[in-house]
């Protein structure tokens, strides 16, 4: 059972893992936290890792977290919606498991990107799935904002 919404294009985990193999998207915007948390589910604690643990090559952790925070309070780490060659850019957007991140497609779409992809169907399309299956993974990374690697060129590019 996914939540569609008609703007945002929905794929397999291994069709999302071979569009990001032949660099399809310019951009993968990771939205869980830097530092892992845990959350009561059902009665048993979660573990849920955040970007810092565990990403995908390349992504940015953009931290819209929880995911239903509504558009107009949205404040991304790495701030993608202040260009809107940012917003035009192909972005694959992804949590743990597909749930959140769906969620926060539709966000994206709200604060006015037009390419979001999303992994699917949800419950089983994130990035613990992204492990499992054997793919890239960076462990241990720290987030310095000053490193030029989370200085994307889309916001270079419309920078005064």
């Amino acid at each position: 059972d996914h939540n569609f919404h008609h703007q945002v294009w929905y794929h397999t985990l291994n069709d999302i893992h071979t569009l990001w193999q032949e660099d399809y998207f310019d951009y993968v915007l990771d939205i869980r936290p830097l530092e892992d948390l845990t959350i009561d589910n059902a009665g048993t604690p979660l573990l849920l890792e955040g970007w810092q643990t565990l990403h995908i090559p390349g992504s940015y952790p953009i931290t819209v977290f929880p995911p239903t925070t509504p558009a107009e309070d949205v404040d991304m780490l790495v701030d993608f919606t202040s260009s809107n060659t940012c917003k035009d850019a192909r972005v694959f957007v992804h949590c743990w498991s597909g749930i959140s991140g769906n969620m926060v497609a539709k966000t994206l779409i709200e604060l006015g990107f037009t390419n979001v992809h999303a992994a699917g169907p949800e419950g089983s399309a994130g990035m613990w799935d992204w492990a499992a299956a054997g793919y890239d993974v960076v462990y241990n990374d720290t987030f310095v904002a000053e490193e030029t690697r989370f200085h994307p060129a889309c916001i270079k590019q419309c920078s005064p």
